[in-house]
């Protein structure tokens, strides 16, 4: 399974909302091979901001040459849905000690 990076939120963001959106974005993309589990994986860490979850998910690839493109396929569908469904707002995202944190 790529490990990829991961995607940092602020503590009080709904860690059950975030883990439906990356599991269905990648339920249906065209580089997972679905035989296998798909894994969304939450971890407390803490920076000079102060403590972040991250957010790493997990999957197996059809062929490995679609990491990347994988893990930046899933970096935008899910900030794009976490705005889309008001939990994040954009100008929070931009303004944020946490923003362009793709670890």
């Amino acid at each position: 399974m790529p490990s990829g990076g991961g995607i940092l939120f602020p503590p009080d963001i709904d860690l059950n909302q975030i883990k439906k959106i990356a599991y269905e974005a990648a339920a249906v993309a065209k580089y997972v091979y679905l035989i296998k589990p798909i894994a969304i994986i939450f971890k407390n860490e803490f920076h000079e901001s102060g403590s972040l979850i991250k957010m790493r998910l997990k999957a197996s690839m059809l062929d490995l040459r679609y990491e990347f493109p994988f893990i930046t396929d899933m970096t935008e569908i899910v900030l794009q849905q976490i705005i889309t469904l008001n939990l994040l707002d954009p100008d929070e995202l931009m303004n944020n000690p946490i923003k362009n944190h793709i670890a």
